[in-house]
């Protein structure tokens, strides 16, 4: 029978983007560099989704998000970011809303050909399945919700790779099937059972136990990430009313 019942991340995933957020306060200027390029691939899309539903198209909503972390490394910002006065995603969201302020007036077609890209940033193509564009949610929600759903699917990520690691295929098919966000229809378990070669009643349980070990592995990080049980399950408690929110 397949067994979910890990809650920890595989070898290849942090367990938390805190660890990640004190190396890029480094000053070590490679290590910082390379740090940063993580934080950016882990939140580039809310920041994206922010700038989208602010009424920028999306080339220059995908530059104005690149210059962004360009300028949280060239003005070494995440130094002032004290976890003890609030979220890291409050944070950022403040510190888009004033490069998006400062930017607005300048946002002209020599920059949007000129700029260097020193970061491998992902692509907002790659990012959970929010459509932004379609989706009457305000900035502010948009980035919201689209933080939620990234720190979920980092958390789904983790116990997929986990799931391969102990060779169980099957219950990472069950995971992506019926889990991930990229899948919006969720098929039922006769399906799933066809699909798989698993009886309904094992991928019940599989799902029971994936589904248990998504919320460990995403409480893990964010007790790491606040320092506190109960701020942890508070964020916890918040991650899951912005997925909930239509």
């Amino acid at each position: 029978m397949e067994n979910a019942s890990a809650a920890t991340p595989a070898g290849g995933f942090p367990l938390t983007r805190w660890s990640l957020i004190q190396r890029a306060r480094t000053a070590n200027a490679s290590e910082r560099r390379k740090a940063l390029d993580e934080l950016a691939r882990a939140y580039w899309w809310p920041l994206y989704c922010f700038v989208l539903r602010s009424g920028v198209v999306p080339e220059d909503a995908m530059d104005l998000v690149q210059g962004f972390f360009l300028l949280l490394l060239e003005k070494d910002l995440l130094r002032v970011f004290d976890p003890a006065r609030g979220r890291f995603r409050t944070f950022l969201l403040a510190c888009i809303k004033g490069h998006w302020s400062h930017e607005r007036e300048r946002m002209t077609a020599e920059k949007r050909g000129g700029r260097v890209r020193l970061l491998s940033l992902a692509e907002p193509a790659g990012g959970p399945a929010l459509d932004v564009a379609a989706d009457a949610l305000s900035p502010d929600l948009a980035f919201e919700r689209a933080w939620a759903m990234c720190k979920m699917d980092q958390a789904i990520a983790r116990v997929r790779e986990d799931l391969h690691r102990r060779q169980e295929p099957g219950a990472a098919l069950v995971l992506d099937r019926y889990l991930h966000s990229a899948n919006p229809r969720r098929p039922g378990y006769e399906e799933l059972a066809a699909e798989t070669g698993l009886s309904s009643t094992v991928i019940r349980h599989l799902l029971e136990r994936i589904r248990g070990a998504i919320r460990s592995t995403l409480l893990a990080e964010l007790r790491e990430e606040t320092g506190s049980e109960t701020e942890a399950l508070d964020e916890l408690e918040w991650i899951v009313g912005r997925l909930a929110r239509k």
